[in-house]
């Protein structure tokens, strides 16, 4: 059906049925009314334009409304969680597949659990660090006390992460502390 090919009688009762449409609730898209009435949306907004302004309107409230309800206090709750998650973990858990979405609508819950995050990870990071940097000094003033050089290799065999002296950080310590016993 073209756009002036309804007849004056489907106008009115697609007139009458649309002004009930707006009371529902919940509010249906414009897309279900049009399903439901058989006509293309274009065609519904070409002769009811105000009314089917109308229907997106109370639509895109009503999702608003429903989003906040589902999503703004599981953003709110992940800021009291501890340790704190990334928002990619929540991200998934709201079975989004990215955060786009969530930043469009939450930008300052987003940014928020985003900082806290980083800001704990950076914090872990120094600590995991620092307690590396005891083991090793431990380790090493040990074998020292004992009469043995504090070599790589017998330091890697006392960690309780030998893989740790992988790290350049972990070589660079050990090297630090040599060179504060006289070792050169």
């Amino acid at each position: 059906m073209g756009y002036s090919q309804l007849t004056w009688e489907r106008k009115q009762i697609l007139n009458v049925v649309l002004q009930e449409v707006i009371k529902e609730s919940p509010p249906p898209s414009l897309e279900d009314v049009a399903l439901r009435l058989k006509h293309r949306t274009l065609v519904l907004q070409y002769h009811f334009p105000e009314l089917c302004q109308e229907i997106k309107t109370r639509h895109a409230q009503y999702k608003k409304s429903r989003r906040e309800q589902k999503i703004q206090p599981v953003l709110e709750a992940a800021l009291q969680e501890f340790p704190p998650p990334s928002l990619l973990e929540i991200t998934r858990r709201l079975g989004y597949q990215n955060n786009s979405y969530l930043y469009q609508y939450f930008p300052e819950l987003c940014y928020s659990i985003s900082k806290r995050y980083r800001e704990h990870n950076n914090a872990s990071g120094q600590e995991k660090r620092k307690r590396i940097r005891q083991e090793i000094e431990t380790i090493a003033l040990t074998l020292h006390s004992q009469g043995q050089k504090p070599t790589q290799s017998r330091v890697t065999r006392l960690l309780t992460k030998p893989g740790i002296m992988l790290s350049p950080s972990a070589r660079q310590t050990l090297n630090e502390i040599l060179h504060s016993l006289g070792y050169d």
